[in-house]
């Protein structure tokens, strides 16, 4: 009796057992594929195969089709992005990315692949915001991190955020409240990088409307200092005066 190896042998077996199991469904198709599989491994070429009862075909055919369907097949029926995390983590991960979406002026800076699986569950989670009774609400409040921001001293949570100020921005639309905007590769490990932003968010003007008011703010701080000094000037005695601005 000879062996060879599986790795070698498997290429050249899958096609005649795929078409079996293609053609014969069930369980019994998956026996069918173990039992040519193991009998290809176990019987030389131009051997005869042994009884079934000697080698126990029935226990492994159900092992070899299973590790055909786990490792071997296609990921019929398995939709969904893994992102390298188990369940929790993942999860986690998505719920925090909606939050920071909800929670930002518009957009969040995070890989293409976390995007595109965060996107439907950003749309999802909006789509209860536009319902608004109670139970989208508590849906929403299971969903989302606990979170908020402060807008001019006041405290904003994001379940207001998303039922007062996000949903009925998009009252009108039916659908696709977010966009993906890819800016790029990253430094260092080469990832793709891109923007999920909510669509209709002016950044840029909202960013220059920052700007102008930073440096509305620094000109009158540096205009009253410049006054308070030419006042403390005045102040002091003509000769001191001199001194000082000599």
């Amino acid at each position: 009796m000879t062996r060879e190896g599986p790795c070698r042998r498997l290429p050249n077996l899958l096609q005649p057992c795929r078409k079996k199991c293609h053609a014969e469904q069930g369980e019994e198709s998956l026996h069918l594929l173990g039992r040519q599989m193991l009998r290809s491994f176990v019987v030389p070429q131009g051997g005869t195969p042994q009884d079934d009862s000697l080698v126990g075909f029935k226990e492994s055919a159900r092992l070899l089709g299973s590790l055909f369907r786990k490792g071997l097949g296609m990921r019929h029926r398995n939709w969904g992005r893994k992102l390298s995390r188990n369940t929790a983590h993942r999860r986690a991960l998505l719920r925090n990315l909606v939050t920071s979406l909800l929670l930002s002026d518009g957009q969040i800076k995070t890989t293409v692949a976390k995007a595109k699986a965060a996107r439907p569950l950003a749309e999802r989670v909006i789509t209860w915001g536009k319902r608004g009774d109670e139970h989208a609400r508590r849906l929403a409040a299971s969903f989302l991190m606990p979170g908020f921001r402060r807008i001019e001293g006041k405290r904003q949570t994001v379940l207001n955020r998303l039922f007062d100020e996000v949903a009925p921005r998009f009252s009108d639309r039916p659908g696709g409240y977010t966009r993906i905007v890819r800016i790029g590769c990253r430094k260092g490990d080469g990832a793709e990088l891109a923007l999920l932003q909510l669509v209709g968010t002016d950044i840029v003007e909202k960013r220059a409307e920052k700007m102008a008011k930073k440096v509305e703010t620094r000109r009158k701080r540096t205009e009253e200092a410049e006054a308070q000094a030419k006042k403390e000037a005045e102040k002091l005695p003509p000769e001191e005066g001199e001194k000082s601005k000599s």
